[in-house]
């Protein structure tokens, strides 16, 4: 505890650009799931079949 109180500059430096890249890159990835699904508006993405073969 006594690390981060004494480095919080860098862990400030370190979870900007991590939240950056979870929200800007691997959250958009849902809406490729969503492509591939049976995809009703106001239901569940991960609960609805595939589509395809």
């Amino acid at each position: 505890m006594k690390s981060i109180k004494k480095y919080w500059q860098l862990y400030l430096i370190v979870a900007i650009p991590t939240v950056y890249l979870l929200v800007f890159r691997y959250i958009p990835m849902l809406g490729n799931v969503i492509a591939f699904r049976t995809y009703l508006p106001g239901g569940s993405v991960f609960g609805q079949d595939w589509v395809g073969l």
